[in-house]
């Protein structure tokens, strides 16, 4: 069979360093070079391992509309947990153990838990992408990371700008982006906004729609 025809694969896997239970999908396209690390929102904590497939970029991998070069990771919170940025900083490290390069992205509570991440300046992603988020924190330092922020027009929860207004004062670039229309359910739409697609490219990720059913 094609690669580009193959379906993904699921393992469940709990990650030493970190200790969070974590689902990770193969794609027969893969390479080691980058990894994905998928963070969900509050609405898959608990239940079971598959939670995190029900939206965002892993639910269009295992649904099979859109294919990705990479491996990707989707920790999965137990009911009423939040993201620990010390945590995933261990998590970041042990991905990278196997792929020198880390993109972590992030949906509404799990962008959240990307800012925490970056915020706390260790294990530090080589791009994060900041989906629909609420951190009303600021940076304690500068951070060689690239970060997108994607929010929609019409989402008055999200607030991020008290972060993005500390990673300016250390003159950190990244990128914002509203999408018009929008409301706080993009955790899809979003992955194939151009911002995201550029930061993608620059680290060698390919996250294409399928031309074929």
């Amino acid at each position: 069979m094609r690669p580009d025809l193959a379906p993904c694969s699921l393992t469940r896997v709990v990650d030493a360093n970190s200790s969070y239970a974590c689902l990770r999908i193969d794609s027969p396209l893969q390479t080691d070079a980058v990894a994905l690390i998928f963070l969900h929102g509050a609405g898959e904590r608990g239940g079971d391992s598959a939670q995190p497939l029900k939206y965002g970029l892993p639910a269009t991998l295992w649904r099979r509309s859109h294919d990705i070069n990479c491996r990707v990771v989707c920790p999965h919170l137990p009911q009423d947990e939040t993201w620990d940025a010390g945590r995933l900083a261990r998590l970041v490290a042990s991905v990278r153990q196997r792929s020198p390069k880390v993109v972590v992205c992030g949906y509404s509570l799990g962008g959240a838990g990307a800012c925490a991440l970056l915020a706390a300046t260790a294990g530090l992603p080589d791009i994060a992408i900041v989906i629909a988020a609420r951190f009303q924190e600021a940076a304690n330092a500068g951070v060689a990371t690239q970060v997108v922020f994607i929010e929609g027009e019409l989402d008055d929860w999200v607030d991020t700008r008290e972060f993005r207004e500390s990673l300016a004062r250390h003159a950190v670039a990244f990128v914002h982006v509203r999408m018009p229309g929008a409301n706080h359910f993009i955790a899809e739409e979003a992955m194939e906004v151009d911002a995201v697609t550029t930061a993608f490219e620059s680290v060698g990720i390919r996250y294409r729609r399928r031309s074929h059913p």
